[in-house]
């Protein structure tokens, strides 16, 4: 018996796509979970560190 397990691939954005949503994510009232779910990543990404 052979398992297959799924690809994982880790996925690169360009520096300006990251640096597009910080910008949209410092605007007041944003919410960090709502702009990160609407594009695809996870809300720990674009939280400050």
């Amino acid at each position: 018996m052979t398992t297959v397990f799924p690809s994982r691939h880790r996925r690169n954005h360009s520096n300006e796509f990251k640096s597009d949503l910080i910008t949209v994510c410092r605007q007041p009232g944003v919410s960090v979970s709502a702009v990160a779910q609407a594009h695809g990543v996870n809300a720990n990404l674009l939280a400050a560190g």
